[in-house]
Formats: C-alpha cells, structure tokens, sequence
C-alpha cells in the first residue's frame, strides 16, 4: 500500500475524520457517470468506508483521495471534449444539406449516404428528409456489393446505414458476416495493415459485442496506422484523410462503441 500524505501520518482520530470530511467527494450534479464509471468509483467509496470502519483512517484517506481525483480527472477529459467539439452554424449545415441533396439529386448513394453519415454524427437530432425511395436505392447498393462480393464496400455501407437508423433492418446474414470475416482475414495475409483495421472498424460498428479475432500479433501493427498519420500530419495537405484516420484509430481504440436509438455514434 503507498505510504499515506505525510499531513495525514499522525494526526488525532477527530482531526482525521475533519481531513475524511474534506476528502469526501461530491460529484458535481452535471458529470454524468458511465455505468462503468459508477461502479468503479462506488467500489473505492466502500473500500473506504470498510478501511473507516476497521480504523484505518490513513488507507481511507488515501481511497478518498484516489476517488476526488478521478472524478476531478472524469471533469477536465469531458471539458476537454467540449471544448474540441466544432462550432458548426447554420450557414456551416445549409451549405452541407445542399451538398447532400446534389448527391440524392445525381443518385450518387454511396456519397449521399457517406456524407448523411458523417453529417449524423455532427447531429443526431438533424432531420435529412431521409425517404423510403432513398432507402430503397441504398438497400439496392448494398445487394449489388452483396452479389459481387465486394464485402469492404458492403461494410462499409452498413456502417453508414446503421448510423443514420439503427432500429432499421438490414437483414444482414451470417453469410454476409462470413464474407465480412473473409475479407478481414484476406487483408491481414496480404498484411494491408490499413485496410484491415479500417475494415475492423467498420464490423466493430456494426455489432460492436462480435468477437473479431484481432490478436496481439495485428496490434503490433497499429504502428503503420500511427506511422500513416504521422506522414499525413507531416505533408499538411490530405487533412480530410488526417481526419478520417484518426477517428478510425479511435473508433477501433475505443472500450466501448455504441450507436444511440437515434443515430449517430457514441465512443468511449
């Protein structure tokens, strides 16, 4: 066990339970707790509370320390996260939606629905007038790079799929699945490390509990993806490649992805 502040050392019972008192964390009525985050913190709150009770105040102290500083710690990482997220105004989603109504206009669905996506993601409450008959021609696409076997692409546009309606069917199969895992496993033998974790991400999206095998020996290749965002950061032009990587890496990085009832992504 660390050795407990030095102010702490040999201080009369009472004057113990004045520190206990001011250590005692409050969690501030707007952080919001991940059940994880609940769980963890409210399992050192009752190793203090049996260290109290068993008399050793120093290791209960030091509990409660370690309990105000992840909350302190939980704070600053959402107001960092806060602060980074863009500012986006209305002539900003104006200009967008009219660049996604050119692509519904020309039937080019693999960019309408990429950009919807992305533009999702910015705003899951946003309505883009999403119709049956755009379903439809996406569904379309998505049986073509079924019937061809062009299962990257077909991840691909599940993903965005999922995103922009999680509650909608996409009869995937478990044939689709097998096609999907093939595609991974193809990727990884012809070591197209870039690739491969791209097309993780994408089925990690997809059903984020299936198991996809990656193992200690493909971690070890994360490097090339660190090494590829390196160069991109380093040349200052490809920024939208920059930017697609880097939230790949963190999407693929994450413990925990989940796409929300009403679309859109949520990454922890």
């Amino acid at each position: 066990m660390p050795k407990p502040p030095e102010q702490f050392e040999r201080l009369p019972a009472e004057q113990l339970g004045e520190e206990e008192e001011k250590l005692t964390p409050e969690k501030p009525a707007e952080l919001k707790l991940s059940p994880e985050q609940d769980k963890e913190l409210l399992g050192l709150i009752k190793k203090a509370r049996q260290a109290e009770n068993q008399g050793n105040n120093e290791e209960a102290i030091i509990l409660l320390q370690d309990i105000k500083e992840r909350l302190s710690k939980i704070k600053e990482e959402r107001e960092e996260r806060e602060r980074r997220k863009p500012e986006i105004t209305e002539e900003d989603w104006k200009a967008m939606e009219d660049g996604l109504e050119a692509y519904r206009e020309k039937g080019n669905w693999g960019l309408f629905f990429e950009r919807a996506m992305y533009m999702k993601i910015l705003d899951p409450a946003r309505d883009f007038k999403i119709t049956e008959e755009n379903w439809k021609a996406m569904e379309d696409e998505l049986e073509r790079c079924r019937k061809v076997g062009d299962w990257g692409s077909f991840s691909y546009q599940a993903m965005a799929m999922k995103i922009l309606d999680p509650e909608r069917d996409l009869k995937i199969t478990k044939e689709d699945w097998k096609g999907m895992e093939d595609e991974l496993e193809e990727l990884r033998e012809r070591g197209e490390w870039m690739f491969f974790f791209s097309q993780a991400m994408y089925m990690k999206i997809l059903d984020p509990e299936k198991d996809l095998k990656i193992t200690k020996e493909d971690w070890k290749e994360w490097k090339a993806m660190e090494d590829e965002l390196e160069r991109l950061r380093k040349e200052g032009i490809m920024w939208v490649s920059f930017s697609i990587l880097a939230s790949n890496m963190k999407i693929l990085a994450s413990s925990k992805v989940e796409v929300p009832p009403e679309g859109g992504l949520k990454v922890e």
